[in-house]
């Protein structure tokens, strides 16, 4: 049970009693996102603080499930909301009007539910036009109070004030009591050297979409607040103050973070504060840049590209050999930057594998019984995935239907694949991993990069998301990164900044094979001369081909069933990466 589950039921009737919903929710938590001249409207008989007060609130819950459905954070597009409701209220300090924390809970016709942590506040007159123009996506509702005053309830994560009152209940070691548990700050012993000794810290709150919310105060932190709540420990919060402690340079530091501990004693994360790294941006965005580079010279190389082979054993082989001139002369200093990546995810995967004697990251060895536990894994998560293609498959765009019922029907190669993973031991310890590692979880700082967000895959359940798995899941990830900004961009010409792209895509297409080859094998080559001989490193070439090839199709068949989920639109891009895998 999360430990924000307590509070009214969703069908509460003194809830209802207390609110009337109007507008275009008519048709239940379910409905599309309405436009912003288009609000639901909360008619309440108290004030704004009363309203805070009523947890589980059914009208006022439903606005907010309906505003976050089309919000990245929110990982439930997919499944039809049944119910809704405010589960915990926690007032923040914040401002000159009342602000609270809300912890909104939301059951599904199928599966468990999920609850979400939504900061929210009352703005009117001035201050409610200036966010419904500044801010319109921040918008949930319009309300109208019994005292006359009419204004917008809004997301509070867009406020200064928010972010800097989590921030100083982090610094204050603070607690507040809330109906249902208590939100606390915890500092690391590394606070105050990050924070510095500004009076104030200017705020800049992220307007990107992303998996949770962030904002960066001055040039010294950065406050993550996470929208998807669990019960138990969080792993981004874990394996970044493990990193924090071992002294680890290539991560943002954890400098303190926010629980909500509910009267049952267990714990959720819902916020945390790390060291703010100079960057020059993410080397998503670095790829992206520099295959347009490489795009425009393969469109005036004279000749075609040589052949490439990217199966997991081709790779290999081709990390163990320089990279031919052809390679060095067309992608260029790219290359460099993916050889630097290999050499800190291997430091990476050794400062997690480096504390035998801590019980959450102590490697362990693999036993024929994890073994067979990790193909069935693999099978489930395919089998899952496939099922849910078959059912969207006629609501997909026409030109990718027919690539996805081949995927499909190939649900038996792809077992063959997995089960090449039984019957010998793996040599090769499990650790503690990134578990998400791709080209936008790394920050390039223009001499070096920074690996962040520790979270992990968010589709899968935290407990998951703990366990040890091979470092292998790891460089897969990233290499499955390196293929999809390539084939996006093939796929997506106008995404380009290089009108290479729009040319000829026939003729550039054997021309990224050939980029991929030698970007992954660069990458591999640094992975590989770092780790050396570490215990999570595999002990035979067979071994780590035989992995590899497995993560690479296990993370591109994630990826399907992420596409299918929030941008059906994207679905080609794994699609052809599964393809390619199984067809080599």
């Amino acid at each position: 049970m999360n430990a924000s589950s307590t509070g009214a039921s969703p069908g509460d009737g003194a809830a209802d009693r207390a609110f009337t919903l109007e507008g275009p929710e008519a048709s239940g938590p379910q409905g599309e996102a309405a436009g912003s001249d288009q609000l639901p409207i909360v008619r309440a008989p108290g004030d704004w603080a009363g309203i805070l007060l009523e947890a589980g609130a059914t009208p006022l819950a439903n606005a907010v499930s309906q505003w976050m459905r089309d919000k990245r954070w929110f990982r439930g597009k997919a499944r039809v909301i049944t119910t809704s409701a405010i589960r915990d209220v926690i007032p923040l300090p914040a401002g000159t009007g009342t602000v609270a924390l809300t912890f909104l809970h939301v059951e599904y016709r199928d599966g468990d539910g999920e609850t979400y942590s939504v900061p929210l506040a009352l703005a009117t007159g001035e201050r409610a036009a200036r966010v419904e123009s500044d801010s319109p996506a921040s918008v949930v509702a319009r309300i109208a109070l019994a005292d006359g005053a009419v204004g917008i309830v809004h997301d509070a994560f867009i406020d200064a004030d928010v972010i800097v009152a989590l921030l100083e209940q982090i610094a204050g070691s603070r607690r507040i009591r809330a109906r249902g548990g208590e939100l606390i700050g915890t500092p690391t012993p590394a606070f105050q050297a990050l924070r510095g000794t500004e009076a104030v810290l200017p705020v800049t709150v992220s307007r990107a979409e992303q998996s949770n919310s962030s904002a960066i105060l001055g040039d010294r932190l950065i406050l993550k607040l996470f929208r998807r709540l669990e019960s138990g420990i969080n792993p981004d919060l874990e394996v970044t103050r493990f990193l924090t402690e071992r002294g680890f340079p290539n991560i943002a530091a954890l400098a303190g973070f926010v629980v909500h501990r509910g009267e049952d004693g267990e714990s959720s994360a819902v916020a945390l504060a790390q060291q703010f790294v100079p960057n020059e941006g993410d080397v998503w965005a670095l790829t992206l840049d520099r295959l347009d580079d490489f795009a425009a010279r393969a469109a005036a190389a004279d000749g075609s590209a040589p052949p490439a082979d990217t199966s997991a054993r081709a790779l290999l082989a081709s990390s163990a050999v320089d990279p031919p001139g052809l390679a060095r002369r067309m992608i260029g200093p790219f290359l460099d930057t993916a050889g630097l990546l290999g050499t800190r995810t291997a430091e990476l995967h050794r400062a997690l594998s480096g504390d035998p004697d801590h019980p959450d990251f102590a490697p362990q060895p693999f036993t024929l019984m994890v073994q067979r536990s990790l193909y069935q894994s693999l099978r489930n998560q395919a089998r899952q995935t496939f099922l849910f293609a078959g059912r969207a498959v006629a609501r997909l765009p026409a030109d990718v239907q027919a690539a996805t019922r081949e995927v499909m029907a190939a649900e038996d190669q792809v077992d063959a694949r997995y089960r090449a993973l039984l019957g010998t031991r793996l040599t090769g310890q499990r650790i503690r991993v990134h578990g998400d590692l791709h080209a936008g979880q790394v920050l390039d700082t223009g001499r070096d990069v920074v690996i962040i967000d520790f979270e992990g895959e968010p589709a899968r359940p935290q407990g998951e998301r703990r366990r040890r798995r091979s470092a292998l899941v790891d460089v897969a990830g990233m290499l499955r990164s390196f293929h999809y900004a390539a084939y996006g961009l093939l796929r997506n010409p106008a995404a380009a900044a290089s009108p290479a792209w729009a040319r000829d895509r026939p003729a550039l297409e054997p021309w990224i094979h050939y980029w991929y080859q030698w970007v992954a094998a660069t990458f591999l080559r640094g992975y590989r001369q770092a780790a050396g001989d570490a215990i999570f490193v595999p002990k035979t070439d067979d071994e780590f081909a035989r992995l590899l090839d497995a993560f690479l199709l296990e993370k591109a068949i994630y990826e399907l069933s992420y596409e299918l989920n929030n941008r059906p639109d994207w679905v080609g891009i794994p699609l052809h990466g599964i393809r390619e895998l199984l067809a080599r």
